[in-house]
């Protein structure tokens, strides 16, 4: 139970918190300032107690303490935590790098495409020209009369709109 003054433990006081050299105890009595936890001899146990009976865990006024770790554990516990982070940032930046090539693979292949489908249309087009060119060329009277045909079909139709 949480008191008061409640000094079983490490019992450091001060603006350091619940750390110190070696640690441990069922609720270490800090009293004010601002705990902290980890590092080289963080306090662990049930409980704390910062006066007037609140109860407080890693510095957290009304929850109840962690379980506790020595403070060779809790280095551990936060090289751990530091390797993890940088096997998950790494990892991220892999998947980054991965998304980023296949995207430019995609794009190249549909840049290629389009290129190859507009050389194909260009080509097309300058067949057909040559096509038209020809047959004017082979006759004359039939290309007029047709052109003047198509003309007068879309003169009646634009007058009609």
């Amino acid at each position: 139970m949480s008191r008061t003054g409640d000094t079983t433990g490490a019992g450091n006081r001060g603006a350091g918190g619940t750390g110190g050299s070696g640690g441990g105890g069922s609720g270490s009595g800090s009293t004010g300032g601002a705990s902290s936890t980890g590092g080289a001899g963080s306090t662990g146990g049930t409980s704390g107690s910062t006066g007037g009976g609140l109860t407080t865990g890693a510095g957290t006024t009304g929850s109840t303490g962690s379980a506790g770790s020595s403070g060779a554990a809790g280095s551990a516990n936060t090289a751990a935590v530091t390797e993890k982070a940088s096997e998950l940032g790494q990892g991220i930046r892999d998947l980054g790098s991965q998304v980023r090539d296949v995207a430019t693979e995609k794009y190249d292949q549909v840049r290629d495409q389009a290129t190859n489908y507009y050389e194909q249309g260009r080509d097309k087009a300058q067949e057909w020209e040559q096509s038209l060119e020809s047959y004017v060329h082979e006759k004359p009277l039939q290309a007029v009369l047709i052109a003047a045909g198509v003309g007068v079909l879309l003169g009646l139709l634009w007058k009609r709109s």
